[in-house]
């Protein structure tokens, strides 16, 4: 069953090998052929995730100055992540087939069909060859949120850590039962290794490790706490090599360093991990986004409901199983570490080794369990019912849509950037507003691989509520946005809500000046001037995003003392 399990999970992800390129595949491509087969850009091949200010502190600063970065990006923000093995997996790619997106896919593929048997394997290691690890195999593999990692080139740095992490646990719970010792520990410790240069999720090995020290390790917790310590070098080591070399994030409201900050990975884990349980554990993504959003709440409560019942009746049932309590443990330690990142199903593949472990336990302890009273039978079939109906049909029914929502996603982009108004003297295009600053990102970016003479796109603002836009002189634009800037998502990754802006506070890009007038009670931008030396200069466009037209559309500036609505 785990292997026919696994089959089918690589199976239904094949239709992933005609998406082609997707979002920031555009921009990994641009980097890697520019050093690998051009060989001009500056920095190595394997820093792709350098995004800013590793090296240099003002990189940043210089980069809104010029323009390049939207104005309210802090100053400070550093954001690089040293994934190398990871990197080195792409170089493979466009140096070998790298007009084949298709071969792109089926490596993603291949590394897919590694995790979920890594999973598999584990779960047998664990479980025994039992009804339980037969179907925490299959969950696993079905999983709707392993679809969207599986079947995205960038993402597969999430797939080639899941798949070092895996083999990490093996080569470890085979060490620990092995007369010989010796070369399981040094292949596990070579095996996070992998897993730490593939990306920094490695680290959520650990809580599956130190539980399985915990609870499944015959030679007593201490001892088997301290014998971890090879991998704790190895580990260390890593991030003594991060620190060194000023990989790290700073600044950014998206991604949080608990060894830079540690008060806001404590906020962002209250903030984000009843989300991501529920991402894990409720419905599948693309069939929430589809209700509305009474119905998303009651979805969402629904699915702690779920989790908090679940609980309460399988846990006196399941609570003398070791396994049960070392895939609680490490799922949930797992789930916090993932804290550290913004909740996309992509980032669940540690999370779900325990999780899936776990509800296969629940789900035959439930069926095993129909004894005794007739509201306990009852209870305890409707849960393993829920169980099974979610992580199974509705998850497999789940995967085909979403494999389809990125292109759908990326075919807008591309709709956008070819649309995007302009004429033979607009050399730049100003954005008044957008919806979403990231999509903008993508946008210009794919005008500038499919425009033969793309225009420069700038940011002035970006909001998902209206903006009174007003002309207090020839020179000068204000934007007062309803409720204030930096409520949009895509744009807290520039700037983190603690560094707060002050009236009157001035950022100059180029020969312009950015003035914040007023701000709101937790210091984001409410009213911002631009002066605009040359306003009515041809070669500026000034556009503003349409959700009515699903386009950025024209906008003819009103005169000195008007307004409008944007």
């Amino acid at each position: 069953m785990a292997w026919a399990a696994v089959a089918a999970g690589v199976a239904l992800c094949l239709p992933a090998l005609g998406l082609g390129l997707l979002f920031d595949d555009l921009s990994h491509r641009e980097f890697l052929i520019a050093r690998l087969r051009d060989g001009q850009a500056p920095g190595t091949w394997w820093n792709m995730f350098e995004l800013a200010g590793r090296t240099d502190a003002g990189e940043t600063a210089r980069a809104i100055a010029l323009g390049a970065v939207p104005w309210w990006a802090s100053p400070r923000l550093v954001v690089a992540f040293l994934r190398p093995l990871a990197v080195a997996s792409h170089a493979l790619d466009y140096s070998l087939w790298p007009d084949l997106p298709w071969l792109m896919h089926a490596h993603s593929l291949a590394w897919y069909a590694l995790v979920a048997g890594g999973a598999a394997l584990l779960y047998r290691r664990v479980q025994g060859p039992s009804a339980q690890a037969g179907l925490a195999a299959l969950l696993y593999a079905v999983d709707e949120a392993h679809a969207a990692g599986a079947s995205w080139i960038a993402a597969r740095n999430t797939l080639m850590t899941a798949a070092f992490a895996l083999g990490t646990l093996l080569l470890w719970t085979r060490a620990r039962t092995a007369a010989r010792r010796g070369w399981p520990t040094a292949l596990a410790a070579l095996s996070l290794l992998c897993a730490h240069a593939s990306s920094e999720g490695a680290f959520g090995a650990w809580p599956y490790l130190l539980a399985y020290a915990l609870v499944l390790d015959g030679a007593g917790r201490r001892r088997a706490t301290i014998a971890l310590w090879p991998l704790a070098a190895v580990s260390g080591s890593w991030l003594a090599l991060a620190a060194a070399g000023g990989f790290r994030v700073q600044a950014s409201a998206s991604y949080v360093d608990p060894r830079t900050d540690p008060l806001a990975f404590a906020q962002a884990v209250a903030e984000r991990l009843p989300l991501l349980l529920h991402e894990q554990f409720g419905l599948p993504l693309q069939l929430e986004v589809a209700l509305s959003r009474t119905w998303q709440h009651s979805a969402a409560f629904g699915a702690y409901l779920l989790i908090a019942l679940a609980t309460a009746v399988a846990w006196p049932l399941v609570r003398q199983r070791p396994a049960a309590q070392f895939f609680a443990l490490g799922a949930l330690g797992s789930a916090v570490l993932t804290c550290t990142a913004p909740i996309e199903p992509r980032l669940l593949f540690m999370v779900g080794i325990g999780a899936h472990g776990l509800i296969a336990e629940t789900v035959v302890a439930c069926l095993r369990g129909l004894t005794g009273s007739m509201p306990a039978r009852a209870l305890r079939g409707a849960v393993a019912a829920t169980l099974l109906a979610l992580h199974l049909p509705l998850a497999i029914s789940y995967i085909s849509p979403t494999l389809q929502v990125r292109p759908t996603d990326q075919r807008e982009v591309d709709a956008v950037a070819r649309g995007l108004p302009r004429d033979r003297q607009t050399t730049a295009l100003i954005v008044l507003n957008t919806h979403d600053c990231a999509f903008t990102v993508f946008v210009a970016g794919q005008a500038r691989a499919l425009l033969p003479s793309p225009p420069f796109l700038y940011v002035l603002g970006a909001s998902e509520d209206p903006v009174k836009l007003t002309r207090p002189r020839h020179d000068a634009l204000v934007l007062e946005p309803t409720g204030g800037y930096l409520r949009e998502a895509t744009s807290q990754f520039l700037r983190h809500p603690k560094e707060r802006f002050a009236p009157g506070q001035t950022i100059a890009v180029g020969d312009w000046r950015i003035v914040v007038e007023r701000v709101t009670r937790d210091g984001r931008p409410a009213r911002v001037r631009m002066e605009v030396p040359k306003i009515d200069d041809p070669a500026l466009g000034w556009i503003t995003w349409r959700e009515s037209s699903r386009r950025f559309e024209r906008v003819a500036l009103p005169p000195v003392g008007g307004a409008l609505w944007l």
